[in-house]
């Protein structure tokens, strides 16, 4: 083992020979490929949306895109205004307007519902009356109020309004507002008539031929910067008429996706403007040389943007997940440069030439710096396999940045050190002994002389840490993401109290059977399902509304009966039933195409609950689809699809997720770390500090009361991955000079006087790198940034002091220097 290891820096040794004879071709080449990378940064696209957290072959994404293609989209935005008195003149009126101007003016909208437009179902005589609630709007004052007493006395008992656009009391109104799924390239965003029927399957197939010709776009989903548009134009229109007597509360996934990118972009700059700010004062701090910091920018600039450019390449959105790469890439990246240029300068300030000084701190540390790039790139690709795509795509993409950064380190840096003209500076304080020396060989010392009481006072931390960890709770709640004083969670907040929810579960119910909703007993058991749903709670949650097809043919069937009360329930009659819809579709309304299919063999059920925490909708689920499959046995299949669906999906990947990564990258990284050291027993111990850090962490979160969510689920496998990176140095130095003198404690301050500025200085840019999240106003943010800090820094005191304390525990007694030191 130690004849390959010897070959392998050899290896090292020549290449930088190489790279030294053709340094302008490598300096070339580096920059064809970085030219070829950058140049699809213009194409990145951003995608922070729910369904951006799926894979296109995820079981619950299947369903929902079939949900979406037959019914439309299930996301829609709420526009809740409260007021004194709803039905008043003044209010009724500038209802009208704002509707008005958000039907004009909103882009990519496909469906605009309010009290203005709401479809209003009634007899007079033998016709069936079916129009817009306020389609009637009188001029005169008298008129006026006579109208608004009848359009109070219509809406307030109307089963089908209630939590819908009008709140049990009164005192909420809603204007809900659907985007359209597919780009329309004529931008028609006032296509909402309502003059058509159900289209005969001959003629939508050729409406459907009709549209291919559009061109390309015509079949493609927004993207994001479209859906943002849409929002955007929501919440400029609604903030003009905000007032104390016109109280608008804005919520919705749309809202809740544009929030998030709108924090993401200013986010993403100002992190990596603190990074960079940071970087430099300690890159000059440790080197005090302009190519000391000038050129490990150069790589972690570059690499930075390899790496975003590999989104664009691969045709993958940059979500609120992978938003932590730039920064991330940059901290990372830098370390392998320090360790090189450390050994560098050392040796150039020796006397010797750029060449052999290159070539030596090639021999010297170009091992290490590979294993550790690749034990880093191991954690993060222990996330490849995720089911959560943003987080597969972190481990893919920032593993592959950190293989770009190794590679601009060990060949670009290179050649740009044999091409630039470094000064020899005479030796100062830079290199010597001082404080941090002192402090690290104090370390050292310490863990050498009292090996035993470390290792005691680390299972009493790990004891301790032991229970904060048994605290932690799964946990998917993006709204808890959000600042207190940021308008969002407060508008959840007031519709989820005021509405009944803001969020919606969809069920479909598939016959297989043409018309078979004209059957009574499919009707009925519509109806009884909705009865039921009504008594289903799960702690905090409850379901506040229920719509379906059922409320539209009672609403009707009571329409058709002089608007007798006693008859709004189902005709028990499938001709009478067929007669009542098919008078409902020629009475101009598309209502019907929202709630099923055209062959009426499909049923939609919309559900609304209030925004809880994606963990707590698993059993309240449970509890719908039981009642479900109990009300509609022997029917067809009942779906279970929506955005709750989904959140309580994520829920499920991220437990699969943290468990198969956390296994993935324990296994990986100690097989790694046994090759590197060409031990066992030295590889297994080397593990011990590098779990350290992950206990402790997670065991902080635990007493903190944070839960596991998307962001700092991903701690663990990030930690072990850059903790095992000073790992790797301290035992590849510390066996180097074990093996020469047989001496631990020789072995170990010479470890860290040699090593152990740059393991100090790596840390502290890893540390700020995370750290700088804490300037983030995303708490979920705040909250990863802190920990993930925190846990590099317990990773570098594991390695200065816990590290040597294994050592002194696990290696047979110290030989006498006077016999052993060798050169």
């Amino acid at each position: 083992m130690e004849n390959i290891r010897y070959r392998i820096e050899k290896s090292f040794e020549s290449l930088s020979h190489f790279i030294f004879r053709h340094k302008w071709l490598v300096v070339f080449s580096m920059l064809v490929l970085i030219g070829i990378l950058a140049a699809q940064i213009p194409h990145i696209i951003v995608d922070t949306s729910t369904e951006a957290f799926f894979f296109d072959d995820d079981p619950e994404m299947v369903k929902y895109e079939q949900f979406r293609e037959q019914f439309g989209r299930d996301e829609i935005v709420v526009v809740a205004i409260k007021a004194p008195e709803i039905f008043s003149i003044p209010f009724l009126q500038k209802l009208r307007v704002i509707h008005g101007e958000l039907e004009k003016n909103v882009p990519h909208l496909n469906d605009i519902t309010s009290l203005v437009n709401v479809t209003a179902v009634r007899g007079e005589k033998d016709e069936l009356i079916i129009e817009e609630l306020m389609e009637s709007w009188p001029d005169d004052t008298q008129s006026l109020k006579e109208y608004i007493d009848f359009i109070k006395a219509y809406a307030m008992p109307h089963q089908l309004y209630r939590n819908y656009i009008l709140s049990e009391d009164g005192k909420f109104t809603a204007i809900i507002l659907e985007s359209d799924v597919y780009f329309d390239p004529s931008d028609k965003a006032t296509s909402n008539d309502t003059d058509a029927d159900f289209e005969s399957i001959d003629e939508k197939d050729e409406k459907d031929e009709e549209e291919t010709d559009i061109g390309e776009d015509s079949d493609r989903k927004l993207n994001d910067e479209e859906k943002s548009a849409f929002v955007a134009k929501i919440l400029d229109i609604t903030k003009k008429y905000n007032n104390e007597d016109f109280q608008i509360y804005v919520a919705g996934g749309p809202v809740l996706s544009f929030s998030i990118n709108q924090r993401m972009q200013k986010d993403v700059p100002r992190f990596t403007a603190i990074a960079v700010i940071t970087i430099f004062f300690l890159l000059f701090l440790l080197f005090r040389r302009i190519s000391g910091v000038l050129l490990p920018f150069i790589v972690v600039i570059l690499s930075m943007i390899s790496t975003l450019s590999l989104f664009a390449l691969f045709g993958r959105p940059f979500t609120v997940i992978t938003q932590i790469i730039p920064s991330f890439i940059i901290s990372v990246g830098v370390c392998g440069s320090v360790h090189l240029l450390a050994v560098f300068y050392r040796r150039f300030l020796s006397g010797g030439s750029k060449d052999d000084a290159m070539a030596y701190a090639m021999g010297h540390s170009g091992l290490a710096i590979v294993m550790t790039s690749m034990t880093t790139a191991a954690g993060l690709l222990s996330f490849a396999g995720a089911k959560i795509a943003p987080i597969a795509d972190l481990g893919i993409f920032a593993a592959s940045g950190v293989m770009l950064s190794l590679l601009y380190t060990l060949l670009l840096l290179h050649a740009l050190i044999a091409i630039l003209p470094i000064r020899r500076k005479e030796k100062k304080g830079s290199y010597s002994v001082v404080f941090f020396d002192r402090m690290l060989i104090g370390a050292g010392d310490f863990a050498t002389r009292r090996p035993w009481f470390v290792l005691a006072m680390t299972f009493l931390i790990l004891s301790v840490a032991g229970y904060g960890i048994v605290q932690l709770r799964f946990s998917h709640n993006p709204v808890a993401w959000f600042p207190e004083d940021d308008p969002f969670p407060k508008s959840v907040e007031v519709i989820d109290k005021g509405m009944k929810g803001s969020m919606v579960l969809e069920a479909v119910v598939e016959t297989k059977q043409k018309n078979a909703l004209y059957q009574p007993d499919i009707m009925n058991r519509l109806e009884a399902f909705n009865r039921a749903a009504e008594n289903i709670t799960e702690s905090n949650i409850f379901i506040g509304k229920t719509i379906s097809v059922a409320d539209t043919l009672k609403q009707i069937h009571k329409s058709l009966n002089a608007n007798d009360d006693e008859f709004y329930r189902i005709p028990q009659d499938s001709e009478l039933i067929a007669q009542e819809f098919i008078l409902f579709e020629n009475g101009g309304t598309d209502d019907l195409e929202n709630l099923i299919d055209s062959q009426y063999s499909k049923a939609r059920i919309t559900m609304k609950l209030p925004w809880e925490d994606a963990n707590t909708y698993t059993g309240i689920q449970k509890k719908i689809i039981s009642q479900l499959e109990k009300t509609f046995q022997g029917i067809g299949e009942v779906t279970i699809t929506g955005m709750i669906a989904l959140l309580t999906r994520t829920i499920y990947n991220v437990i699969v997720t943290m468990m198969t990564s956390y296994i993935i990258a324990g296994v990986v990284i100690t097989v790694m770390m046994i090759l590197l050291l060409g031990n066992v027993k030295y590889g297994l111990i080397s593990m011990i500090p590098n779990l350290l850090p992950v206990i402790i962490a997670m065991g902080l979160m635990g007493y903190a009361g944070m839960n596991l969510d998307l962001s700092n689920i991903l701690i663990g496998s990030i930690i072990i991955g850059l903790a095992v990176d000073d790992t790797v140095h301290f035992f590849h130095n510390y066996r180097r000079y074990y093996m020469n003198t047989g001496n631990v404690k020789f072995a170990v301050q010479e470890t860290l006087l040699t090593t152990g500025r740059a393991l100090l200085f790596t840390s502290l840019v890893l540390a700020s790198g995370f750290f700088l999240f804490v300037a983030s106003d995303m708490i979920n943010l705040i909250n990863f940034g802190a920990i993930a800090g925190l846990a590099i820094i317990t990773a570098l005191l594991a390695d200065i002091i816990l590290a040597p304390a294994l050592m002194v525990i696990f290696s047979p007694p110290d030989k006498p220097l006077d016999e052993s030191v060798s050169e």
